[in-house]
């Protein structure tokens, strides 16, 4: 090593058998500042930072950049100040290689929009791409909140006259009033709920059963049989309070073997939206937990998860790939097998143009039976018989435009008391003289090998 006056780097690598210590020798004098052991080389452990100042007529910016090897990071920041668009920019945005996200921080100025934005937003793509943003804008007049979480949207946009709430499920707690509803709203939600006849146990999370005065008493007993309700809370009222998991279960007791219909549901999941669930009815629109009818008529419209209603009256669904594009559509009842709409109407169709490993139509069995049938007799009549297993069994012709591959063929026969199987046969014309055999054919398939006596040789 060369004498210096300053701190060098130097890197020594070589092979270790996995036992044994290291030992670290010299001669004359040495000062070490850090010794560190890794088995990546010196490059893949650097820390690079950088800085520039950029400055024209039009634009100032501010840059730095941090690139960690170490922590699989790199990260970028800047300040711009732009006098072209009138901008004030202030952003901050981190690859992470090791864990597969990209965050983004930022503060944006805006003298054009005379707006001020501040937002945040990471992509996740170490499984499916997950993208999550919070963003507020303020202007003079009114102030825009926004989080979304890929398709999932919720909003506040506030002006001095009016808050506009958008999101799927909005909960609030504590004292809600209102006084903007027309007479007859109003009065539909009094009825369900009256804050003077309940008192102040309208605000309690549980009550003492000297708080149940007699025209709730007997409110009460036009739904649950008070009976039953004294027994199944009988330690709760000595103990002097009754919470709304006591009612629950009292509720639960007196609904158990009384449900009744395919469309019942159990009396667990019944209780509980009978206690915590809510209606609402705006309109021409009803929002509810649980809802439980006899017939249901829709109109040209109907979503039922991501299945909609088409013009034939059937559902039709669609799915998306990993980069958000529709690549797969299953129709079940009317429509067209494929997606362009050319080809032949069908009952239940599948289409996809994806790259993923992926089955249109699938079926699996594990025991006995078909996990595929396709029948040409009218009636299908012509079923495999019991204790056979198939992945596909088709009683007609098939047709095929392409190749078709399989590890071997049958032939099947059939009488009016049996059915037969002929595989077909694999053979080496090499094994047997060939002046003395006859294959034996069905169906195209040969199936057997004799000899010129009609001796079985392979096969049957």
């Amino acid at each position: 090593m060369a004498i210096t006056d300053t701190f060098v780097q130097e890197e020594f690598s070589g092979k270790w058998n996995g036992t044994g210590d290291f030992i670290l020798n010299f001669t004359g004098e040495i000062y070490i500042y850090n010794v560190q052991m890794s088995t990546h080389p010196v490059e893949d452990l650097r820390l690079e930072m950088s800085t520039k100042f950029v400055q024209t007529d039009e634009k100032i910016g501010m840059y730095a950049l941090k690139i960690d090897t170490l922590s699989g990071t790199v990260t970028d920041m800047g300040v711009e100040l732009n006098n072209i668009d009138e901008t004030l920019s202030l952003y901050v945005t981190k690859t992470d290689s090791i864990n597969q996200t990209v965050t983004s921080l930022g503060l944006k100025l805006d003298g054009v929009d005379e707006s001020l934005t501040l937002y945040a937003k990471k992509t996740d793509v170490s499984g499916l791409k997950t993208e999550m943003e919070a963003a507020i804008k303020v202007n003079a007049d009114n102030i825009n909140l926004k989080v979304s979480k890929d398709s999932i949207i919720s909003s506040i946009n506030q002006t001095a006259e009016t808050i506009k709430i958008n999101a799927s499920r909005l909960n609030l707690n504590g004292f809600v009033t209102f006084s903007m509803f027309d007479l007859s709203t109003q009065n539909t939600i009094k009825n369900k709920v009256n804050s003077g006849d309940l008192g102040s146990m309208a605000w309690k999370d549980g009550v003492s059963s000297d708080d149940l005065s007699w025209a709730l008493s007997q409110e009460i007993s036009n739904k649950v049989n008070l009976t039953t309700l004294n027994n199944t809370l009988l330690g709760y009222t000595k103990s002097g309070s009754i919470t709304k998991e006591d009612l629950a279960k009292a509720l639960q007791a007196e609904l158990t073997g009384k449900l009744t219909g395919s469309a019942s549901v159990g009396a667990n999941k019944l209780a509980s939206v009978i206690i915590n669930g809510q209606t609402l009815i705006a309109g021409g629109y009803i929002q509810a937990d649980l809802i439980n009818v006899k017939d249901l008529v829709v109109g040209s419209t109907l979503s039922i998860g991501a299945f909609s209603l088409n013009s034939y009256n059937g559902l039709n669904w669609t799915g998306s790939d990993y980069f958000g594009n529709t690549s797969f559509r299953l129709t079940v009842g009317g429509g067209y097998t494929y997606n362009t709409g050319t080809s032949c109407k069908t009952m239940v169709g599948a289409w996809s143009n994806s790259a993923d490993t992926h089955a249109c139509i699938s079926g699996i069995c594990n025991t006995f039976g078909v996990a595929i049938y396709g029948s040409t007799d009218g009636w299908g009549s012509n079923f495999p018989p019991d204790g056979s297993k198939y992945a596909g069994f088709f009683s007609g012709s098939v047709f095929a435009t392409g190749q078709m591959r399989c590890s071997g063929f049958s032939i099947y026969k059939s009488s009016d008391m049996y059915r037969y199987h002929y595989p077909g046969v694999s053979f080496n014309p090499a094994d047997f003289d060939l002046d003395n055999i006859r294959l034996r054919v069905m169906g195209g398939i040969i199936v057997g090998v004799t000899d010129d006596n009609g001796n079985i040789l392979l096969g049957s």
